[in-house]
């Protein structure tokens, strides 16, 4: 992965901290667990550069991308794939995974943290970001939501801008 970023900005500031200080934040829609944000008003391209950057702007690095649109389209043997573009990101906050281990040793299961970004066939203008909630049952299970939450807001705002 490149560390040359669509959205990067000199001296080492992030655009997207600029951004953030003049938007209002983003509805988040939540269902059985999975949190949903569509992203209007973008493309996937534009979304998933503007993901990646708000996560490296948190001091976490995308650790695995897992083309999943791809893999459908590859191995679905004559069945529909309902994407145009799906993907899968992996990243994780160290901080936060000693702390959630630390609290229950079984919620090794919430690391790494993972976002899908996708474009449903049926829907070519709308670009999706998806997380699991881990929930808040324990203060660190509550951080990591909270920082999915930031994350996939920041994003969603960065991804409307058009150069």
């Amino acid at each position: 992965m490149s560390s040359l970023h669509l959205f990067g900005a000199p001296f080492g500031v992030s655009f997207f901290l600029v951004v953030c200080l003049l938007l209002i934040g983003c509805p988040v829609h939540a269902e059985d667990g999975v949190v949903r944000l569509s992203v209007e008003g973008s493309d996937f391209r534009l979304a998933r550069e503007a993901l990646y950057e708000v996560i490296e702007a948190e001091g976490m690095v995308v650790g695995n991308v897992l083309p999943f649109g791809q893999m459908l389209a590859r191995t679905g043997a004559g069945q529909a794939n309902p994407y145009r573009e799906a993907e899968i990101v992996q990243f994780c906050s160290a901080s936060l995974a000693h702390r959630m281990v630390g609290e229950d040793a079984g919620q090794i299961v919430f690391c790494p943290l993972v976002i899908a970004l996708y474009v449903t066939a049926d829907k070519p203008e709308l670009v999706v970001m998806a997380y699991r909630a881990p929930g808040d049952d324990t203060p660190a299970r509550a951080q990591a939501s909270a920082l999915l939450g930031r994350l996939v807001e920041r994003a969603a705002r960065l991804a409307k801008l058009r150069w």
